[in-house]
């Protein structure tokens, strides 16, 4: 996945809601319940500060019950593949021909998922993207 598509994979961020699941451990089946949505992006933060100079609007996250997902970034570019979770709440996508990215599920919900990733811009820095989704519609 290109560098763009990773700062938008790499969201989800800090979920403060009611309901809200924090992640202690591996995702439950109820977890894996609500992953299974369309998502939007609703905010990203970087380390720790919120962008608010990029237009994530065309930015979707569709995660289907058969691991399969489909991802369009800011770009209109998509990718496809397959999905899985670990029992450190990482959430993996792998699609054909690409490295797979590596997402940690901070926080889910019905009303919003946060996820986190760590993405190197040069050399020597790393940021943190935190990106919170809300269902589609």
């Amino acid at each position: 996945m290109n560098t763009s598509l990773k700062y938008i994979a790499i969201w989800m961020l800090i979920l403060v809601g009611l309901g809200a699941c924090e992640l202690s451990e591996g995702p439950t089946d109820e977890d894996l319940g609500l992953l299974v949505n369309t998502w939007v992006v609703d905010q990203v933060y970087i380390d720790g500060q919120e962008d608010i100079a990029t237009d994530y609007g065309n930015y979707r996250l569709q995660i289907n019950a058969d691991n399969t997902y489909q991802l369009s970034d800011i770009y209109g570019q998509s990718s496809s593949g397959n999905w899985e979770t670990t029992s450190e709440s990482q959430l993996i996508l792998r699609n054909a021909g690409a490295e797979e990215d590596v997402l940690i599920i901070n926080e889910i919900s019905a009303e919003r998922l946060v996820l986190v990733f760590k993405a190197r811009l040069v050399k020597e820095t790393e940021a943190t993207y935190q990106f919170i989704l809300v269902p589609e519609g």
